[in-house]
């Protein structure tokens, strides 16, 4: 995709992908601020199809301080693309296509006596959109607090007055609201700055019956205790950030980033039903002291994923996770230089596909990895043998090479059999990070197949490849040795002869010959 892009977005609709970024012409720049004119562009496709680019759909923005994301974007079932857009201070702006991309308007300007930022648009299921904004809640009782507030529209041109969303005493200062709709409810789950002896980051949530009009009490997510150093330790202790939630095979899920204390931010996972109600113990899914940031789910072909960045490897790089029974497996999901940051999965025709912005050398660009279906097949080599040549040993040593794929080697499997069409079992038997290597003892005469097949981290399986055995420890039979011409007496005719002979009757090839003549003396 385009270089200079960043804060990527992506969502999917009506049968189409939409993926929008944000672009900044500088005008100056400090070391504590930019400034500058920030515009949006887009790039959209369906399943199949080829990707089209609109450059400058909203903006240009002027902007000054620190970049930051400006938008948000929403992509309803009949595939209208609705952008979000901190136009100014005191105003946001919404921005429609109903055309797949081609053509933007603004529909609506929602405006505020204050401040206004960070605005979050969502499609809910079955129709209309909730729009979340952060924005000082000063004059209403809570002193000069940042909170959220939200707004519905059941066509996204129409929009109700902003309503405070958290009314709690001790509560106002609350940020960062994600959404997700699921069995005919709405569900949106933040994070609020708890002041007190340590003021500290909480996650709550609230559910709405009504299609996001008005919302019930405050659910604490994150009050829950942990065992630290072999103590157990409170709630306060530790900060929760950036909560995400999403529906999970007939539930819900949420992610969050959780840090104790001062340590680095970890990525953990728990389970609600429909009351909000927390179902089982909440996970720790990221190990070791890596700072783990801006999880996201997604859900494909019946699996949860997890996604985030974090810097095991220095720079930052995104990582996906699965489950494997009780256990949480990663691996890098962004193999690449430079730093891969705010990852967005997304999930159309049940393939899933991820888009994050990449930095490197001071440039940053939006990249887009597809579906993987393939694997490629591994190369085998005889270790002790000559591939499809007859060999008189018992014992076979084989390795291989480790071949390139974009989601990466997770493993291997092989047989050896009879069988020249055979396949190896579709479990992997030699993980990547082993010695690729096989030995086999072989018993019988004939021909033997060595079959070997790679999978990828997708979960795709290679094509089979392999070798051809011929072991052969049976010696050929007896020549048939010709007569030479003699005469009457039993002489030979001549003292330079040609001996000849048949070969065995066996239709086995034969390497060679060898002979030796002896002397036997006079009758």
């Amino acid at each position: 995709m385009p270089s200079g892009g960043k804060f990527p977005q992506a969502e999917t609709g009506g049968g189409i992908i939409a993926v929008v970024w944000q672009e900044l012409a500088l005008t100056r720049q400090t070391e504590s601020e930019v400034s500058g004119n920030a515009s949006l562009s887009l790039m959209v496709k369906t399943a199949d199809g080829p990707w089209k680019t609109v450059s400058n759909v909203a903006g240009p923005y002027p902007f000054v301080g620190k970049e930051a994301s400006i938008y948000s974007l929403a992509v309803n079932d009949q595939g209208h693309i609705l952008l979000a857009v901190s136009s100014s201070d005191r105003e946001i702006q919404i921005i429609k296509s109903t055309d797949g991309g081609n053509v933007f308007n603004i529909v609506s300007v929602i405006t505020s006596d204050y401040t206004v930022i960070s605005p979050k648009v969502f499609y809910r299921d079955g129709g209309g959109y909730l729009l979340f904004v952060t924005r000082q809640s000063m004059g209403e009782g809570t002193g000069d607090a940042l909170s959220t507030y939200y707004s519905v529209s059941e066509d996204g041109t129409a929009w109700s007055p902003l309503a405070l969303l958290v009314n709690d005493p001790g509560k106002q200062l609350n940020f960062l609201p994600y959404h997700a709709s699921h069995n005919g409810r709405e569900f949106v789950v933040f994070q609020v700055l708890e002041t007190g002896e340590r003021p500290s980051y909480q996650l709550y949530l609230k559910v709405s019956s009504d299609r996001g009009r008005t919302w019930g009490p405050l659910i604490w997510l994150s009050g829950f205790n942990e065992e630290q150093i072999g103590a157990e330790s409170t709630p306060v202790l530790y900060d929760n950030q950036r909560p995400f939630i999403a529906p999970v095979n007939g539930k819900l899920a949420v992610t969050w980033e959780r840090r104790f204390m001062a340590g680095a931010p970890q990525v953990y996972y728990m389970e609600v039903d429909d009351s909000g109600k927390i179902l089982g113990d909440p996970e720790r899914v990221s190990q070791g002291v890596r700072s783990c940031r801006y999880p996201q789910i997604a859900v494909a072909d019946g699996v949860t994923y997890l996604f985030w960045f974090d810097n095991r490897a220095g720079d930052e790089q995104i990582i996906a996770a699965w489950k494997e029974g009780i256990f949480w497996q990663d691996n890098y999901l962004s193999r690449m230089a430079g730093v891969s940051i705010f990852q967005k999965p997304v999930v159309l025709d049940n393939r899933l596909q991820v888009v994050w912005e990449n930095q490197r050398a001071g440039v940053s660009r939006i990249i887009f990895l597809a579906p993987d279906r393939t694997a490629p097949a591994p190369f085998a080599v005889p270790l002790d043998f000559a591939a499809g040549r007859r060999v008189k040993q018992d014992r076979f040593s084989v390795t291989w090479n480790l071949p390139r794929d974009s989601s990466g080697i997770a493993g291997f499997a092989y047989s050896m059999d009879r069988d020249p069409g055979g396949l190896p079992p579709r479990q992997i038997m030699v993980p990547s990070l082993n010695n690729r290597a096989a030995a086999f003892t072989i018993n019988e005469d004939g021909y033997w197949y060595f079959h070997l097949a790679a999978q990828d981290y997708a979960g795709n399986w290679s094509d089979t490849s392999g070798l051809s055995i011929f072991r052969d420890t049976t010696p050929p039979g007896p020549v048939t040795i010709a007569e030479p011409e003699m005469d009457d007496n039993g002489f030979l005719l001549s003292n330079s002869i040609t001996i000849n002979w048949e070969k065995p009757e066996e239709d086995d090839p034969i390497g060679g010959y060898s002979y030796d003549l002896q002397f036997l003396g006079e009758r």
